[in-house]
């Protein structure tokens, strides 16, 4: 493959191949090294730094490879997301990763892996990678390893990296803080779910109440991307209360009226199978028109209430703590967690009658909207201050900004106003 440039430089900048800088390295065996993961959003970090890394350790790490810091370590399936990074740690990933570790000095480190992972750069990466699957793609090491690298005089690369250590940290700094405005809001959520769910009526199996049907297992050798075939709801388009289709695949419309059955309809209740409960709660969704028309992809179960329970409340006995309890200990799989519809089937919860479900759903839903707008508003900013600190990385690490020189606010005046501790005050106030 040949190897793929990414952006120009400032002409007074030296430039390198990559694999004059670092060499590809296999050191195995050692086993009583702490583990690591390679995130898109974090770099090199110790294992479990996150909450989303379901991957099993397996008993035998002899495989696992040695990282050092100053080592660069990427994802090969992954690095055209941006799983990659200069580490700082010491550790063992996985055989799945490469490691390369420093051939000569000269260079900041902290320079180097915020240019490795700026926008430009990892947009090179897919252009260099092939496809293994839809959403998991194969680096060629041989391009990569030929890769131009810029070189700023060191002082330079200092300067850069000092200026982005200090500018980061401020946009760090808001993110985190509406982060965990958000988990308080998730918690009111919950706390809200919860007082309409009455644990001490009589129970019965929800499997009584619903119709269920796990997806269909359409091979992905036929996956298209063409506009006129039918969209597949898969695990990644489900989050918590919503679709999400950025990532999206089709199946040939012609193939797709042989399989009726597991086409969507509006009102549908869909649930991922697999890794059903992440950081924002259950990801179940209500399909609506703007969803169709759609099939049903395996590890997605759609549940359609009979006219004894009401949609709205099923979704709320989805998004309980008390399903989270009762499903966590059933969950199965070797690296991905899993249900399975007999699970779900088999879960006993209190059903009121129909009015009186309807009438707390009702209620609830109203006081879940506002709650979901704050969130919403959070999010927002959240999702503007990461582009914002994007775009001021990519300046800094290829020269179109002058940090030298550089003043000016990195979060600049143009972003979303924050959610703040006074909003989520006064819905504690309103809700109580």
């Amino acid at each position: 493959m040949k190897p793929v440039q990414p952006v120009g430089f400032p002409s007074r900048w030296a430039t390198a191949p990559l694999w004059t800088l670092f060499r590809r390295a296999s050191v195995r065996g050692i086993e009583d090294a702490d583990l690591l993961s390679v995130y898109r959003d974090h770099g090199v970090v110790p294992r479990g730094f996150t909450d989303d890394n379901w991957n099993r350790i397996p008993e035998d790490l002899t495989n696992y490879l040695l990282v050092e810091p100053g080592d660069l370590v990427l994802n090969k399936m992954k690095a055209w997301q941006g799983s990659l990074g200069v580490s700082q740690l010491r550790g063992i990933v996985s055989p799945a990763y490469f490691v390369f570790k420093p051939s000569r000095s000269g260079y900041d480190p902290r320079f180097l892996n915020a240019l490795l992972r700026a926008r430009p750069f990892v947009d090179s990466y897919g252009r260099m990678s092939g496809g293994i699957r839809v959403d998991q793609w194969d680096l060629d090491p041989w391009a990569f390893s030929r890769l131009q690298i810029p070189l700023p005089p060191l002082e330079e690369q200092r300067a850069i990296a000092d200026f982005l250590d200090r500018e980061t940290a401020k946009i760090d700094a808001l993110i985190d803080k509406q982060t965990q405005l958000i988990a308080l809001l998730r918690e009111r959520q919950t706390s809200a779910i919860e007082s309409v769910i009455d644990r001490g009526a009589s129970q019965v199996t929800l499997g009584y109440f619903i119709d269920v049907l796990p997806g269909y297992a359409f091979a992905s050798e036929f996956f298209t991307q063409d506009g006129d075939g039918v969209r597949l709801l898969r695990g990644v388009n489900l989050k918590p209360g919503a679709t999400e289709w950025s990532d999206e695949v089709r199946w040939p419309e012609g193939e797709a009226q042989l399989l009726r059955r597991y086409a969507l309809a509006t009102g549908d209740v869909v649930l991922g199978m697999d890794r059903p409960f992440v950081a924002g709660g259950t990801r179940v969704a209500v399909i609506g028109p703007s969803d169709l028309p759609c099939m049903l992809l395996q590890r997605v179960l759609r549940l359609r209430p009979r006219p004894s329970l009401d949609r709205d409340f099923l979704v709320l006995l989805l998004q309980s703590r008390a399903f989270k309890e009762y499903a966590e200990p059933e969950v199965t799989g070797v690296s991905v967690p899993h249900i399975s519809d007999a699970q779900v089937r088999a879960f006993r919860v209190p059903i009121p009658p129909i009015k009186e479900q309807r009438f707390l759903a009702s209620g609830i839903g109203r006081q879940l909207a506002r709650i979901d707008a704050l969130i919403a508003k959070a999010e927002e900013f959240i999702a503007l201050a990461r582009e914002r600190r994007a775009a001021l990385i990519t300046a800094a690490v290829t020269g179109q900004l002058d940090v030298r020189a550089a003043r000016q606010d990195a979060l600049g005046d143009d972003l979303a106003a924050p959610l703040t501790d006074d909003e989520a005050s006064r819905l504690d106030a309103d809700l109580a």
